[in-house]
């Protein structure tokens, strides 16, 4: 085929009946891979070999000529060109679809009444396809190629789904698109956006134009995989319905649907002696704050939340610093810690965030093995009356 041999090795005909040669024929082709040139696949109807050129060849195989060759002069063979191949990258299907001109009476300027229209010749009519024919889910999906200006992408709309690649302003290693036109498209189109190369990367951004990613999350293209599906909506704007792995699962993508998911991980501080405020923020602090170092306070220490809570909203507050207060206060998620538990520190403060009465709750939990005494304002009133504790009941450790 087009001078290149599609076979491995001579067939031996096995029969007369032309379905099985055919077959013969058809499996030789499918089995073997040439050196060079498309590598074509065939199918078998009725004694026919039906010829496939490689997808992404499109059109391009389409006038090649098949030649068989036979040792036998009592083996005939009749074979076509190639055609019917489509590279589906017009505005019209050349294999399904049809053209469309308007002829009225333009001549060769251009103009208006300047000759009488032909009906047998279009030499001078205007192709008005684009605006009455689109693609059907008969062909492949259209590709079209584009190149980022000053943040902005300008595509065709020439079927309901399309495949738009998408390449940075002057081949930058970085660009950011934060428009897609909308002449032309209809409600519920569809675009499917990748980059054109790996290496040239693509970030979408939300919400500074007329794109809106679930969940308020960039999408930054990669290779083949890094596919965002887009759908263009009556307000002019294009809405992710669908990105490689789905959304991705971070802090920010599950705050944004309502869950309390905190920064994981540990954050270290030092308690300054000059003392101070220290606001936990929700999604932007660590869930786990443990305060060390061993210091005399000169002012007031705190430890407050702030930002936007969501129901539920956890912090920890491990405490391991040795501190002594010195007069001064020493206050965790509302609760002020007692001088002699602050010089002896191993204790835990946890916050939540109580939505029913829209603020932050704490509980204070004291390592008692390190501590090693119970606090007397951990008792009530008279809680302990000396009568209850007798002579010699209490053994020494």
């Amino acid at each position: 085929m087009n001078g290149v041999s599609q076979i491995g090795a001579n067939i031996a005909v096995v029969s007369t009946d032309v379905t099985v040669v055919a077959g013969q024929i058809a499996d030789a082709i499918n089995n073997f891979t040439p050196a060079s040139g498309p590598d074509f696949t065939a199918e078998v109807n009725a004694g026919v070999v039906t010829v496939f050129g490689p997808v992404d060849d499109g059109a391009t195989p389409n006038g090649y000529a098949i030649v068989v060759s036979v040792d036998d002069v009592g083996i005939v063979t009749t074979t076509e060109d190639m055609t019917g191949g489509s590279d589906e990258e017009g505005i019209y299907s050349d294999k399904w679809g049809a053209r469309y001109w308007l002829d009225a009476d333009y001549g060769s300027e251009g103009c208006i009444g300047s000759e009488t229209a032909d009906p047998t010749s279009i030499a001078n009519a205007i192709e008005i396809t684009e605006h009455i024919v689109n693609r059907g889910f008969q062909n492949g999906i259209y590709p079209q190629t584009v190149t980022i200006a000053d943040g902005k992408i300008d595509i065709q709309r020439v079927a309901s789904i399309m495949m738009i690649n998408v390449d940075t302003e002057g081949g930058a290693g970085t660009d950011d698109l934060e428009n897609i036109s909308t002449d032309g498209f209809g409600l519920n189109d569809i675009i499917l956006l990748r980059g054109v190369d790996a290496g040239r990367v693509t970030t979408l951004k939300d919400g500074v134009g007329n794109i809106e990613t679930e969940g308020d999350a960039d999408f930054s293209t990669s290779g083949n995989t890094g596919v965002i599906w887009l759908q263009y909506n009556s307000d002019n704007k294009w809405y992710e319905i669908d990105r490689p792995g789905g959304i991705p699962p971070n802090v920010a993508n599950h705050r944004a649907q309502g869950i309390p998911q905190g920064v994981v991980g540990v954050e270290q501080t030092d308690v300054p002696a000059g003392g101070g405020t220290v606001t936990l923020i929700p999604g932007t602090d660590k869930q786990i704050q443990q305060f060390n170092d061993t210091v005399t306070l000169t002012s007031g220490y705190t430890i407050t939340d702030g930002g936007t809570p969501l129901p539920g909203e956890t912090f920890i507050v491990d405490w391991r610093a040795l501190v002594t207060l010195d007069g001064n206060t020493l206050t965790i998620f509302g609760i002020d810690i007692p001088e002699e538990l602050a010089l002896l520190g191993n204790f835990t403060v946890i916050g939540y965030y109580d939505d029913i009465d829209a603020t932050f709750k704490s509980r204070l939990f004291v390592d008692f093995d390190s501590a090693g005494f119970i606090l007397q304002g951990m008792l009530g009133t008279d809680a302990v009356q000396t009568a209850n504790i007798l002579d010699g009941e209490v053994t020494p450790c």
